[in-house]
């Protein structure tokens, strides 16, 4: 390309009036080797320009990157401490319902059924607490899709708990008979 087609161009250039392919060209032009005196101060500026563009590009995607594990590093985290509560609070009821027993022996069902329903709210409380924590994270969907299971779970929960009130009150029912049995052998004795 001649001279003088150059210097119309960066005239174009410098009134902002070029176009995408124009500016191609002018950047192809001053990226050669040699250019002339005249218009090294010009050559200075597009090369600036394409070094300049070149280290930002760098820069924008180590921090993107950075960015990126910071959040699946928090994300992960309050996730563990989550479900590091629910193992803690499992661990003590199963723990307690074990050892102790006869505490946990309710023979009235009505009584059986309040039990219940304060555990689970307790258990729902604690489950908010760490909702509220995770809320941070609502953008990422992933996040709520798990939360969703964990309510599953805390039905199924619920379900197992109304079965094992059950079970002890066809216990105590089984035991009642035996009395009965028992009272019955002792008065035809009589």
């Amino acid at each position: 390309m001649d001279l003088q087609e150059i210097k119309k161009l960066l005239d174009k250039y410098y009134q902002a009036t070029t176009n995408i392919e124009e500016e191609a060209i002018l950047r192809k032009f001053f990226a050669q080797a040699e250019v002339s005196k005249e218009l090294e101060a010009d050559a200075y500026l597009f090369n600036y320009q394409l070094v300049s563009r070149n280290e930002t590009s760098q820069s924008n995607l180590d921090s993107i990157s950075l960015k990126a594990k910071q959040v699946k590093h928090l994300f992960v985290t309050k996730w563990l401490a989550v479900a590091a509560g629910i193992l803690i609070l499992l661990g003590i009821f199963v723990g307690e319902m074990q050892f102790f027993p006869q505490k946990h022996k309710i023979s009235d069902a009505q009584i059986a059924y309040a039990e219940t329903q304060k555990i689970l709210l307790e258990i729902s409380i604690a489950m908010n607490s760490g909702m509220q924590e995770a809320g941070e994270l609502s953008n990422l969907s992933a996040g709520i899709k798990q939360m969703n299971n964990i309510s599953e779970i805390n039905s199924y929960m619920s379900d197992f708990q109304n079965i094992t009130i059950l079970h002890e009150g066809y216990n105590s029912m089984h035991d009642i008979s035996k009395l009965e049995e028992i009272h019955k052998n002792l008065t035809s004795k009589n």
